[in-house]
C-alpha cells in the first residue's frame, strides 16, 4: 500500500515518510522496533523499499541477498563438461528449466550467479577459449553476452554481486599479473581496477557490496586470508588469518562483514569483523567446500561437505569456540623484532616469511644457501614500524628456480639478527 502520512515507531520516531509503497508486513515490524537509539531509514528504487536501522549514523542491519526468488525458488550456472559451456537452471515449482548461456568453447568453468530486482539472472563466468572475463544477463527473451576484461587470463575464481540499482560488480583474479582485479558497470560501460598486486596464487575469491554499494572481497593467497575494502577511491587490504586453507565465503548483513573459510589443518572457520578487529572462531569440523549467509539478525548460514564423514551439511547459528587472534589483527605494534618460520615449509612454488618491527630502521632479509652463498635478496631498505609479509619464488637474483635442497633465510634490523631454516621441493 502507499503510505499517506508519516509512520512512528513507538517511541514516535519517524521511521517511514509518507508516499511510500511498502507491504503492511514491512510496516508493521518497522512499527515494532523498541531498540534504543535506532531508527529505520528506508531506501527506495523502483518501489522497492530496503530498511537499514542505523546507530550513531553507521548502518547495523541491512538484507543479505542470495540467488533464490521472492518465490523461494532456486537459480543455478554451471559449467557443462560435456558440451563445454555456460548452463543455467531455474525451478518453476515443478521442474527444473535449463539454457544454454554461452556455447562458446570451455565457457563457464568459473562462474557466479546474482539476480537483479525482478528476478531476472546475471552471470559473471570465465572464457577459457578467449581467456578473459565475461557477464552475461538475461534479457527477457534470449541471453546477451558481453566481454568485461579482455586482457589475457583473467576471469578465474569470479565472484559477482549486484548493487542497489541492479549494476554487476564482479572480482576476479588476474593470472597474467598474479593480482586481484574488480570491475564494476557505471551504467555505461566496464571499469576495472587492480586491488592486490602481490600475490604469487589464488586459492578462492569471494564478493560483497555493503550497504553504501562499497566492495568488499575476501580472498586466500600463499594460506593467507585477506579482506579488501574499497572506500571511494582507494582500496585497504587486511590479513584475517596468516594460516589458512583454500577458498573463502563472503557475506555482508548487520553492517559487518563475515567470513567462512578453510583453516591451515582442513578445520572449518568463521570470520566476524566487530568494527574494531576480526574475532575468529572454530566450528570444530573439518570442511572442503562452504557457502555462508547471514540473516536478518547476524546469525551466520553455512552449507559445507563434511570431509570426515563424506556428506553436505548445514548449520545455522552455530555453536562456536573463538580462536585468538594474532597481534596485527588487533591493530597493535610490535613489541620485539621477529622473523616467523616461514609457511608453507617445505614448500614449492613459493613459501612467505613473516617478520615484525617495534622501530623503524634498515632491514636486510636474504636466503642464502648451505654454503653461505647468497642466492636472493627479499629485502633490503629503510622500514617503519610494522608487521610485514614478503613472498620468496624460489628463484634467485638472476630469475633461475634454484634446486630441492635446505637454504637459510637470514633477517638483520639494526642489532636484530635471526636466521631460519627454508626447505623447498621440486
Amino acid at each position: 500500500e502507499i503510505t499517506r502520512e508519516d509512520i512512528k515507531d513507538q517511541k514516535g520516531r519517524i521511521i517511514i515518510r509518507g508516499g511510500v509503497k511498502i507491504s503492511k508486513r514491512d510496516i508493521e515490524r518497522a512499527k515494532k522496533s523498541d531498540i534504543d537509539n535506532i531508527s529505520l531509514k528506508p531506501r527506495v528504487t523502483n518501489e522497492i523499499v530496503y530498511f537499514d536501522a542505523y546507530e550513531d549514523e553507521k548502518v547495523i542491519n541491512t538484507p543479505a541477498t542470495t540467488p533464490i526468488d521472492e518465490n523461494g525458488y532456486s537459480h543455478i550456472s554451471y559449467y557443462d563438461e560435456t558440451n563445454s559451456d555456460l548452463e543455467y537452471a531455474s525451478f518453476d515449482c515443478s521442474s527444473w528449466q535449463i539454457q544454454t548461456v554461452d556455447s562458446t568453447e570451455s565457457v563457464g568453468k568459473y562462474t557466479s550467479l546474482a539476480l537483479n530486482a525482478e528476478g531476472n539472472p546475471r552471470i559473471s563466468y570465465y572464457d577459457e577459449t578467449n581467456s578473459n572475463l565475461k557477464f552475461a544477463f538475461y534479457d527477457g527473451s534470449m541471453w546477451q553476452v558481453q566481454t568485461v576484461d579482455s586482457t589475457d587470463r583473467v576471469g578465474s575464481y569470479t565472484s559477482l554481486s549486484l548493487d542497489i540499482d541492479g549494476f554487476p560488480h564482479i572480482s576476479y583474479y588476474d593470472e597474467t599479473h598474479r593480482g586481484l582485479r574488480y570491475a564494476f558497470f557505471d551504467g555505461s560501460s566496464w571499469q576495472t581496477e587492480v586491488v592486490d598486486s602481490e600475490l604469487n596464487s589464488m586459492g578462492g575469491i569471494s564478493m560483497a557490496l555493503d550497504h553504501l554499494g562499497n566492495p568488499l572481497i575476501s580472498y586466500t593467497s600463499d594460506n593467507i586470508l585477506q579482506y579488501a575494502s574499497r572506500n571511494g577511491s582507494s582500496w585497504a587490504i587486511q590479513v584475517v588469518d596468516g594460516q589458512v586453507g583454500s577458498g573463502s565465503s563472503l557475506a555482508y548483513g548487520y553492517g559487518r562483514p563475515y567470513i567462512a573459510y578453510q583453516s591451515f589443518s582442513g578445520g572449518l572457520r568463521y570470520a566476524i569483523h566487530d568494527k574494531q578487529q576480526w574475532r575468529i572462531y572454530d566450528l570444530g569440523v573439518k570442511a572442503s567446500q562452504f557457502s555462508l549467509a547471514v540473516d536478518e539478525g547476524g546469525h551466520p548460514h553455512i552449507s559445507y561437505y563434511d570431509s570426515q564423514n563424506g556428506s553436505l551439511k548445514y548449520v545455522a547459528n552455530p555453536v562456536l569456540t573463538e580462536v585468538e587472534s594474532s597481534p596485527e589483527q588487533h591493530n597493535e605494534l610490535p613489541v620485539a623484532f621477529r622473523l616467523l618460520q616461514n609457511y608453507p615449509n617445505p614448500f614449492n612454488p613459493s613459501t612467505t616469511i613473516r617478520y615484525e618491527l617495534p622501530k623503524s630502521c634498515k632491514v636486510q632479509l636474504a636466503i642464502y644457501n648451505i654454503l653461505g652463498q647468497l642466492v636472493k635478496t627479499l629485502v633490503d631498505e629503510h622500514k617503519n614500524v610494522g608487521f610485514y609479509t614478503v613472498k620468496w619464488d624460489g628463484k634467485d637474483n638472476y630469475g633461475r628456480t634454484v634446486a630441492t635442497g635446505l637454504y637459510l633465510c637470514r633477517m638483520q634490523a639494526g642489532n636484530f639478527v635471526k636466521t631460519i631454516k627454508i626447505m623447498t621441493l621440486r
